[in-house]
């Protein structure tokens, strides 16, 4: 204090302030922090990245009731375990995709005339 009752300038300066430029601890902690925050913020914009893309391809929640014919029906694919419904997609001659229950018997049918034709198939392609 000087004579006045007051801080002198000495004891102002000896006192941290948050807003000094040239802090050197504060500076050094900032030069580590940044590239950390940096760091971690890119490994979870990959980890999020990488989890949407492990999910299951395709999925149905909707499906058609109305039989197929089999002959109209090209391929069949069985969806993933990790749909939340069990389900067949069948491609048709014309291209499109059905989602249809697997448990249903037309379905049952057209999933055993496709393996019989691909196996005949490939039976003549090997002999």
């Amino acid at each position: 204090m000087d004579a006045d009752g007051g801080e002198s300038t000495s004891d102002l300066r000896s006192q941290s302030d948050p807003f000094l430029p040239c802090d050197p601890v504060r500076m050094a902690a900032a030069r580590f922090c940044l590239p950390v925050l940096v760091l971690m913020l890119s490994l979870n914009i990959s980890v999020l990245t990488g989890m949407r893309g492990a999910g299951p391809k395709k999925c149905c929640f909707r499906f058609n009731e109305t039989p197929v014919e089999k002959e109209n029906v090209v391929a069949y694919m069985k969806t993933s375990q990790r749909c939340s419904r069990s389900a067949v997609l069948l491609k048709t001659a014309a291209g499109r995709q059905l989602c249809v229950r697997p448990s249903a018997p037309w379905v049952k049918e057209v999933i055993s005339y496709l393996d019989t034709m691909e196996q005949s198939s490939t039976y003549l392609i090997q002999h």
